[in-house]
């Protein structure tokens, strides 16, 4: 077995006695949060990173978290917050709010009782970081925190020592050059557009179709159908030089009994383009190019060929096939072929990136205790290695 557990000091009859408790991997993003044991293959609950408030102005609104928040019910919702946007921690009571249901509730887990890492986006911000330790130790009450590079762990998770790491989620899409376990300095691109951005333009397809989507859960279902009806055109001349048959409109059935929805090829492809279309400055194959050439020259030909992709918007049809073509098209010529690593489980490999680390018995002594806490404050964060 590749678990190693944290060694956490108790106090049991006057004297101090040691349990061995698995790690709890938390991966907190801006549509959903997972949450699991260190050690385990996937994580054991994914649930929508929402909080919701209902209840009349008189009254004191009642509490819903995850699938409960997004679920219709006769009493009016109040209002809907996420914790996290864009990949930052914004909201640290409501995140407070996330988490201890997903441990206690979810995982039927006390979080003074485990040692808590938290996955955390490239460049993420010093108060950000610092809330979240604070949060974590203050509010949860945990043992011992970590904060491990997002990146890093969808490298772990990919078996590979140095790649070009592009993720792109639900808030925010990232790359970074890694090489030799390392994130290589100035290296990291950043730029808030992900999937979410692509669902609303999958509502603005839809509207444009007679399909209003304007409601929380309607907002849910047009990211439901991105993943069923769109996709992404596998090359640009696909969708800057549409067939004469791509404004033939094919009807397909909307889930919740709305009836039929008309949409074309091109209106399928759409959405899409907003991440990989040459129009955008900020395209995702841009920033994967953008961040190798910050790389040592000598490693760029074997970072040509590990570029590992990771989150949930990776996932879309057309999408590898598409971002080979792109970049095949940026790396210098005469370099070998582009080759794009994307993991069947890539949807969560943060996670799994986590539960790996945190399980290596070589890990165990850069966890920062609550002593360590206490002595530094927040700004022990700045301390991990």
């Amino acid at each position: 077995s590749r678990k190693a557990f944290y060694t956490a000091e108790r106090m049991a009859g006057g004297a101090v006695e040691e349990d061995e408790v698995p790690s709890i991997v938390l991966d907190s993003g801006s549509s959903r949060l997972r949450a699991g044991f260190a050690g385990d293959d996937s994580p054991c609950l994914t649930m929508p990173a929402v909080i919701g408030r209902r209840g009349s102005p008189h009254q004191r609104p009642e509490v819903l978290v995850g699938d409960d928040a997004l679920s219709t019910g006769p009493v009016p919702q109040l209002g809907l917050t996420q914790p996290v946007q864009r990949g930052v921690l914004v909201d640290f009571d409501d995140a407070e709010l996330l988490w201890r249901h997903a441990i206690e509730a979810g995982l039927r887990a006390d979080p003074e009782q485990h040692p808590l890492l938290l996955a955390e986006p490239p460049l993420n911000p010093k108060c950000s970081r610092e809330a979240a330790v604070q949060l974590l130790f203050e509010s949860l009450g945990a043992p011992a925190v970590y904060l491990a590079n997002a990146s890093s762990l969808a490298m772990y998770a990919s078996g590979r020592g140095s790649a070009v790491m592009l993720s792109c989620g639900d808030g925010v899409s990232h790359a970074e050059v890694i090489y030799e376990g390392y994130v290589v300095a100035c290296s990291t691109r950043r730029v808030d557009c992900a999937g979410g951005d692509v669902t609303d333009a999958v509502r603005d397809v839809l509207r444009r179709r007679g399909c209003c989507l304007e409601t929380p859960l309607e907002r849910q279902l047009a990211a439901d159908l991105k993943e069923r009806l769109f996709r992404v055109s596998r090359r640009a001349a696909d969708f800057d030089s549409p067939d004469e048959g791509d404004d033939a409109v094919d009807e397909f059935e909307l889930p919740d009994g709305r009836g039929l929805v008309g949409l074309s090829h091109r209106d399928r492809a759409e959405p899409w383009e907003l991440l990989l279309g040459r129009s955008n400055p900020a395209r995702l194959q841009r920033l994967v190019a953008e961040a190798l050439s910050s790389a040592d020259i000598d490693t760029r030909a074997d970072l040509w060929r590990n570029v590992v992709v990771s989150g949930g918007s990776t996932m879309a049809d057309g999408f590898v096939e598409r971002l080979t073509a792109e970049l095949t098209e940026l790396a210098p010529p005469g370099r070998h072929p582009v080759k794009l690593v994307a993991l069947a489980e890539r949807d969560f490999a943060t996670w799994i990136g986590g539960s790996i680390l945190a399980s290596l018995s070589t890990f165990q002594e850069r966890w920062v205790s609550r002593r360590q806490y206490e002595e530094f404050g927040p700004r022990v964060v700045h301390m991990m290695s």
